[in-house]
């Protein structure tokens, strides 16, 4: 789940002062006006004939990434969760990973059933305002419904971070039991065992009151003696667990937050390595999690994913120029910045369509370079909530693709 506090320190406004953005070129617009694609707002509809372009660009991708920029925004979540079905039915993606609790996720996706469904086992485990966006309820009955078919689309998680209920009921007897399948009977039954329950509880209950220095020390050590008790390729799951809620306590007490991201990327890798090995695999989280040029002194998710995969990995990129969001900071909808004048949403709302797509792997060489274009991309979001320094000299190395919407609507949690 998304972490609330360490995010006020970063702000990933994509734009360059406004001066900068008034001098854009002719011919950079005529670019635009050329490679700018309408898009419907049909967000029910299975007719998926304005999603070609969309198509064309992400074709021989393995992994698309669909970002938010507030995780606030209703209609975004609409368009993304009609992307996922498109995804699904006509390109073969078979795998949906939320910024959500890797354990949590694993749990709703092997117990849900007709009568214990994902949309009633959301709430709690998923990330908040998914679990509770009415864009997303379509999406957990859509998942529901094609898990009974030949060709489910699977959910998954990969938060490193764990606040969701089925990790505060279970997740420790689970450890514990796999402990016992590989013979590691005696850390399941260490004196330290009812200590570290008793610490990896309240975090899972989001307490970062730290324990002494001895303590934490001890903590640790055990933490050690668990990652060495899962060394196969085939414990991956229980691997990416221990070392998820060890990068949850170094960072709760020590109150620092600038890794989470990176171990999320590698809970990630973990997946695609072991459990989905030959599928095509959609992410959905954050901008600050899937843009591919990291954080500011530390990797990122789509940092990892990118080097790893390059070219196969499609980041997705979704803006607006107008309306609100709901912003899960200070609980309260908030208007969408304007832009100046001369900024690519400027211009993409003038296209035809209610919403368009723009696929920034077509920029000649030459407009990449061009310092005209460096401050086209904007964020909606305000300076100090989130920041990626220079992110506006390089913002077509950190998405590959974006959606315009003409008004953002926020999302109601």
């Amino acid at each position: 789940m998304m972490q609330i506090t360490w995010i006020s320190g970063l702000l990933f406004a994509l734009a360059l002062p406004a001066a900068i953005a008034q001098t854009r070129s002719p011919e950079w617009d005529t670019w635009l006006t050329k490679n700018t694609c309408a898009i419907t707002d049909k967000n029910a509809s299975d007719d998926y004939a304005d999603l070609a372009a969309f198509g064309a660009a992400i074709k021989d991708s393995r992994i698309i990434l669909l970002d938010e920029q507030s995780h606030g925004e209703e209609n975004v979540f609409a368009l993304k969760a009609r992307l996922v079905r498109y995804l699904h039915e006509k390109h073969g993606y078979q795998v949906l990973v939320l910024e959500s609790g890797l354990y949590d996720v694993e749990h709703i996706w092997r117990t849900t059933e007709t009568a214990n469904t994902i949309r009633s086992q959301a709430p709690g485990n998923v990330f908040y305002l998914y679990a509770n966006s009415p864009a997303m309820q379509g999406l957990f009955e859509y998942l529901q419904t094609q898990k009974q078919g030949n060709a489910p689309l699977i959910l998954s998680g990969m938060d490193s971070q764990h606040t969701g209920t089925y990790a505060r009921q279970y997740l420790l007897n689970d450890l514990k039991n796999q402990l016992n399948k590989t013979g590691n009977t005696k850390l399941g039954n260490n004196i330290f065992w009812s200590k570290f329950a008793e610490l990896s509880l309240a975090l899972f209950n989001m307490d970062r009151t730290a324990p002494d220095t001895k303590t934490q020390e001890q903590y640790f050590q055990f933490m050690q003696q668990l990652k060495a008790a899962f060394p196969s390729s085939e414990q991956y799951f229980w691997q990416r667990i221990v070392a998820s809620i060890e990068d949850q306590a170094r960072r709760y007490w020590g109150n620092r937050h600038e890794h989470r991201s990176a171990v999320m990327g590698e809970n990630l890798l973990s997946l695609l390595q072991h459990r989905y090995a030959n599928q095509k695999i959609i992410v959905w989280g954050h901008f600050v999690h899937l843009n591919r040029s990291g954080l500011p002194r530390h990797g990122n998710l789509g940092h990892l994913v990118s080097d790893r995969f390059k070219d196969k990995a499609y980041v997705v990129h979704f803006t607006g120029n107008k309306g609100s969001y709901y912003n899960f900071f200070n609980d309260q909808n908030t208007p969408v910045l304007s832009f100046p004048a001369k900024t690519i949403e400027n211009h993409l709302e003038r296209q035809p369509g209610p919403y368009n797509f723009t696929d920034w792997r077509k920029l000649p060489p030459h407009l990449k370079q061009d310092v005209s274009m460096q401050a086209a991309l904007s964020s909606y979001i305000p300076q100090g909530l989130f920041e990626l320094p220079e992110a506006g000299a390089h913002w077509h190395e950190r998405v590959d693709g974006t959606f315009y919407l003409n008004k953002i609507t926020s999302t109601k949690p």
